[in-house]
């Protein structure tokens, strides 16, 4: 099993790279994706220390979880799609 801290390192590092592209980029679509990196992170976070503070529940957290990033991801991604599109 991958103990905790390992994740958290991870989810750091893709804060930070979010935090650092939201920060230095110019580009709408670089921006937009540092702030789908931020959001990514807070996700792994969720999930990680939802896994290890309540393993018991874990059927009925990972379906919350699961329309949380669903609910907040979709509109995104249609975003996202449509700035590629428009970039081409």
């Amino acid at each position: 099993m991958i103990h905790m801290e390992y994740y958290l390192v991870v989810s750091t590092i893709m804060m930070f790279a979010g935090i650092y592209g939201f920060f230095t980029r110019r580009n709408t679509l670089a921006i937009l994706i540092s702030v789908e990196l931020m959001l990514n992170a807070t996700d792994i976070n969720f999930a990680v220390f939802n896994r290890f503070l309540f393993p018991e529940g874990m059927e009925v957290s990972k379906t919350a979880r699961n329309q949380y990033t669903a609910k907040r991801g979709f509109p995104q991604r249609k975003t996202a799609l449509s700035y590629c599109i428009l970039v081409r």
